[in-house]
């Protein structure tokens, strides 16, 4: 159709899949190219880690203090 082998498109699509161009997955059993939405950011996710790093932060604080009445 535009004069390319089936593998050259397989490798040249699995390139821009591994880089990020497009979000996507090649299905070679089927040959089928299944692209997806680029994926949104959760800043949840980023919140819910800083939560977490700052209730480490207090148990260890609260260790050590602890430790301390020993």
């Amino acid at each position: 159709m535009i004069g390319l082998s089936k593998n050259i498109i397989e490798s040249k699509l699995s390139n821009m899949i591994l880089d990020k161009v497009f979000y996507g997955v090649i299905d070679q059993g089927n040959g089928w190219l299944i692209v997806y939405d680029e994926p949104q950011k959760d800043e949840t996710y980023d919140l819910s880690l800083d939560v977490i790093k700052n209730m480490s932060t207090v148990v260890d604080l609260l260790y050590e203090k602890a430790s301390s009445l020993d």
